[in-house]
């Protein structure tokens, strides 16, 4: 057997590897003269998980209605509402088959949500020939919002920023409307399993919870004016801290994402989104 001790090059013998394997290094005032090969990666979290998807998570998780109805017969189906309530709509539950009798009960896939009275859906949801009104209907739920791994490069999430705004909001309700039934929850996928990193968010104080009251929680207040919106609470989730140093990883090529699950009825607060700031890394 050879013995070896490496030194720290210090000209001091001391030991470069010292207790339980550790190695001593010093920290330079500068960085190596090597390429660059990281670039900084900025996305809200949208409904399909693109940079040009909706970044407004004000929607109809778990809207019912009464008053649904369809007279076009011609892809893509136009289904409409009085009550509203559709924005975010992936998928519309048809429960009955409406005043006439000419619905038909499934399950129909939006295609494209025009305002929140109306969707353009894949199938029609009547028998094809007349039009039907009073269709007892409800907005599948949960919706998500999610960012996605990158197909070619690492992406490494640092921290992600929510602004809930409303007129009036206090920490006890979600924006200005009464706490979430079900709540959201935040969450990443990996090639294993789903990892909550907190579920059962239901209040604007639940949020600012998660983020480690990131502002400290002896100088939370309500933001003047964010979004041209009145009031409003901005919690930061740092996963660089959670996860040192660099956050939450998303490896290239997977199908690895991080979501924001909504069960609940968000149309009420005047802003709700996320936006998510970190670097991609490349070869």
């Amino acid at each position: 057997m050879i013995g070896t001790n490496i030194v720290d090059g210090s000209g001091s013998n001391n030991k470069a590897i010292v207790d339980e394997g550790a190695l001593r290094v010093s920290q330079t005032g500068y960085p190596p003269l090597v390429e660059q090969k990281t670039k900084i990666f900025r996305q809200y979290l949208t409904d399909d998980g693109t940079a040009t998807g909706s970044t407004s998570m004000r929607v109809g998780a778990s809207v019912t209605g009464t008053d649904g109805a369809c007279a076009d017969h011609t892809s893509p189906y136009t289904f409409t509402s009085a009550s509203g309530g559709l924005l975010g709509a992936k998928k519309i539950s048809i429960t009955d088959t409406g005043v006439g009798g000419h619905g038909l009960v499934g399950i129909y896939t939006v295609s494209a949500v025009t305002d929140t009275n109306t969707v353009l859906l894949t199938e029609d949801p009547t028998d094809g020939i007349n039009d039907e009104t009073g269709l007892d209907y409800s907005v599948v739920s949960p919706i998500d919002f999610w960012i996605p791994a990158d197909e070619d490069n690492d992406r490494y999430i640092t921290y992600i920023n929510f602004v809930i705004a409303d007129e009036s909001s206090v920490i006890d309700e979600f924006g200005h409307i009464s706490a979430l039934t079900t709540g959201c929850e935040l969450y990443y996928s990996n090639n294993k399993e789903k990892i909550t990193i907190h579920d059962s968010l239901q209040t604007n104080w639940d949020f600012l919870r998660m983020g480690m009251s990131s502002p400290l929680y002896t100088n939370i207040v309500v933001v003047k004016d964010v979004e041209g919106k009145v009031d409003a609470f901005t919690p930061v989730l740092r996963f660089a801290d959670l996860m040192p140093p660099y956050g939450l990883k998303l490896d290239a090529g997977s199908t690895q994402k991080l979501v924001l699950e909504i069960n609940d009825n968000t149309i009420g607060v005047e802003s709700f989104n996320c936006v998510a700031y970190g670097f991609d890394r490349f070869e």
